[in-house]
């Protein structure tokens, strides 16, 4: 069983993710992002790089055509669209090897994280229909069970400002991070709504609250 998480910068996925492993050892494992970079997979694996771009094939033009508008740098666009192969071929990677154990495996970023990437670092929220697709795909192509991280704007933006910002929205000014941070929100309820099967919980209720929701909810989708 894959679970994957999504939520915005500084939601507390990561935190999530590292509770669950060190409470259950036993239980659950971080997903083995075995390819750190587009070079390694073409050196190590070229076969597996060719298969995720076919696979993405439907949605590489709209995430390409919707980059476009994101406020972070073109080194940056470029790095969210071949974030979704990496992320891809990671996922295809431990299929395999997850075949060989019980383990629940947590991902912090993966495909369903990529709507975010591509469709949510600009001013003006996507088209409906380009994330509708995008989302469909994701759950054609990635099999996993979504956990979507949700957190109040004001909480959010606090966190993210006293934290710092991730490298690629350092070149933004406030108003411009506050103006995008909305968007995401926006966006992640877009994502919400063309989704199955799935939790939500708020990270800034206690954590063990949502650790216990977390366990609750895998032993159901287990059943």
């Amino acid at each position: 069983m894959h679970i994957q998480f999504v939520g915005l910068p500084a939601s507390g996925k990561t935190t999530i993710v590292d509770e669950l492993i060190n409470k259950y050892p036993d239980s659950f494992i971080r997903g083995r992002k075995r390819y750190k970079s587009i070079s390694k997979l073409l050196l190590s694996n070229p076969v597996l790089f060719i298969k995720s771009i076919w696979s993405a094939r439907s949605v590489l033009w709209i995430s390409i055509c919707s980059v476009q508008r994101s406020k972070v740098s073109n080194k940056n666009k470029v790095l969210a669209i071949l974030g979704l192969i990496l992320n891809l071929s990671n996922y295809k990677s431990s299929l395999l090897s997850s075949k060989k154990h019980n383990f629940i495996i947590l991902w912090d970023e993966l495909i369903l994280q990529r709507t975010l990437s591509i469709f949510a670092y600009s001013e003006k929220l996507a088209n409906d229909k380009s994330i509708k697709k995008f989302v469909k795909w994701s759950s054609s192509h990635c099999q996993t069970t979504p956990i979507l991280v949700s957190l109040n704007l004001e909480i959010q933006l606090k966190r993210l400002l006293e934290r710092g910002v991730p490298k690629r929205m350092i070149k933004m000014d406030t108003s411009t991070i506050m103006k995008v941070s909305l968007v995401q929100h926006e966006t992640l309820k877009k994502i919400i709504e063309e989704l199955e099967n799935y939790i939500v919980i708020d990270t800034s209720f206690n954590i063990n609250e949502n650790i216990n929701k977390i366990i609750q909810f895998t032993k159901q989708v287990e059943k």
